[in-house]
């Protein structure tokens, strides 16, 4: 797409790059070009909220980011640039150190999984016409006739008390709330 988006040969891309590496490192900074960072001032939970939210509809939009191994980011102006305004948010909570880099990673690893789970599951209703409820009522008699209560007791107290039937449960705004709420809870005094 690069190639043709330039009117070159893909080959013709290896002039200006060393590899197919460095090409997806570039793509990835350009891609994080587009997060629209918050004001400087913005208390840091609305800041952090915000950034979450930019950095959700990114993947959205280019969905091939949740492939790439966020644990070996490009060190690219803007990639950098998103990370110093998140680890800025969590510093003005007060905490410090390895508290900020764990928050962070908290935050984002959250976000990677929860957005990795919802964009596959838009894509595999896209491309089966399934959607995950019609699957799942798909698979009511297997509830009925085969689930073993004693075998799996932790699910099916949950189950009882129509805790998998709570949408809200898998909204990522909730667990991420939560999260946060987690994160406040160890700010200092």
């Amino acid at each position: 797409k690069v190639a043709s988006r330039l009117g070159v040969g893909a080959m013709s891309l290896y002039t200006y790059v060393p590899g197919r590496d460095e090409l997806v490192e570039l793509m990835v900074d350009r891609v994080h070009s587009e997060l629209e960072l918050p004001a400087a001032d913005l208390p840091w939970r609305t800041s952090v909220e915000h950034q979450v939210q930019e950095r959700w509809r990114m993947y959205e939009r280019h969905p091939w980011l949740l492939d790439f191994n966020m644990a070996r980011m490009p060190v690219g102006p803007h990639v950098m640039d998103a990370d110093e305004a998140l680890y800025a948010a969590i510093l003005r909570t007060g905490l410090q150190g390895s508290d900020v880099v764990s928050g962070t990673n908290m935050i984002i690893w959250q976000l990677l999984g929860a957005a990795r789970s919802e964009i596959l599951e838009a894509d595999e209703t896209r491309r089966t016409g399934t959607s995950a409820e019609a699957y799942w009522n798909s698979r009511a008699s297997f509830w009925e006739t085969y689930f073993d209560y004693d075998r799996y007791p932790a699910m099916a107290a949950i189950w009882s008390a129509g805790g998998f039937d709570d949408e809200d449960a898998h909204a990522f705004d909730r667990l991420l709330g939560r999260l946060l709420d987690g994160l406040e809870s160890r700010l200092p005094r």
